[in-house]
């Protein structure tokens, strides 16, 4: 029996196509169909060709001529290389996440623990993380987009 995708499961790019696939969520590609232009960009003609064939291969994006959009598997990890991204939060601020998932669901909780491991979080209870990282508002859009955003909550605390 095959074994079911899990949005939560992450996906392996290399450095290159994982450049590629976050340039084009930068010119809009995440929300819409774009035409990618070159002109400005640091990556070459040759290896954003290249990269554009494996990320389509791969299922990450659609490709039309010139024109490009993410699939869903595509959105979801670009919010994922834009979560490990996110710069550090000032000293006094954390952010924590917070998740309510039912026992009969445990895959999912698994698979969302080893996600906010993967992204620099480290747990303080089994269902409360913690991170110095300032990724809330890209966590909660990545967690509405897997369908979590009624049993997950991430938010920015002071500590006093």
């Amino acid at each position: 029996m095959r074994k079911k995708n899990n949005p939560l499961e992450p996906f392996r790019l290399t450095s290159g196509t994982s450049s590629t696939l976050n340039w084009l969520g930068e010119q809009g590609a995440f929300s819409s169909c774009i035409d990618y232009e070159l002109s400005g960009s640091k990556l070459t003609r040759k290896t954003v060709s290249g990269n554009i064939s494996r990320l389509k291969k791969d299922d990450f994006i659609q490709k039309e001529g010139k024109r490009v959009s993410f699939t869903e598997k595509g959105r979801l990890v670009y919010l994922k290389l834009k979560i490990k991204k996110c710069g550090l939060l000032p000293e006094n601020e954390v952010c924590l996440v917070v998740f309510d998932i039912p026992e009969k669901e445990r895959r999912v909780r698994k698979f969302l623990r080893d996600f906010l491991g993967s992204v620099g979080f480290f747990p303080i209870q089994k269902s409360v993380w913690l991170s110095m990282f300032n990724a809330t508002k890209e966590l909660n859009e990545y967690f509405r987009a897997v369908d979590l955003g009624d049993k997950v909550l991430a938010v920015t605390a002071k500590k006093e």
